[in-house]
């Protein structure tokens, strides 16, 4: 049960990671081609539905509480450290000045909130 609780969180940071690039992209303007692809998706991600889940696999409600407060702690940090390392790799690479992120155009980013990685809850093959 503590290994699918860690996948869990895994999934929450990837979740994260992924939402802090794409909010440093949307921040920085930076043109880019995958219009509201993922913004679209990411309405359909339910936080509380997620934390549920998780916070059902463990009786103690100590335990629950903890769980459900590293959960949100995972979501931030992964929010933080996409957010971080996009920025980082801009600079690294000598992008970082205004004009020149004026002239930048992403043209592929792969990332997915559905499936797996909403935590079972929201599959966007399924009419809803």
């Amino acid at each position: 049960m503590t290994s699918k609780i860690a996948e869990e969180f895994g999934r929450l940071f990837e979740v994260g990671f992924n939402i802090g690039i794409l909010a440093y992209i949307k921040e920085k303007q930076i043109h880019h081609r995958f219009r509201n692809l993922y913004l679209q998706e990411l309405q359909q991600l339910k936080l509380s539905k997620m934390l549920k889940y998780i916070v059902n696999q463990v009786i103690s409600s100590l335990d629950r509480e903890m769980i459900q407060q590293w959960s949100i702690f995972f979501l931030q940090k992964g929010f933080l450290c996409g957010l971080n390392f996009f920025g980082e790799y801009i600079q690294s690479i000598g992008w970082g000045e205004q004009y020149k992120l004026k002239n930048i155009e992403i043209l592929y980013y792969q990332c997915r909130f559905s499936g797996d990685n909403s935590i079972g809850t929201y599959d966007k093959n399924t009419v809803q």
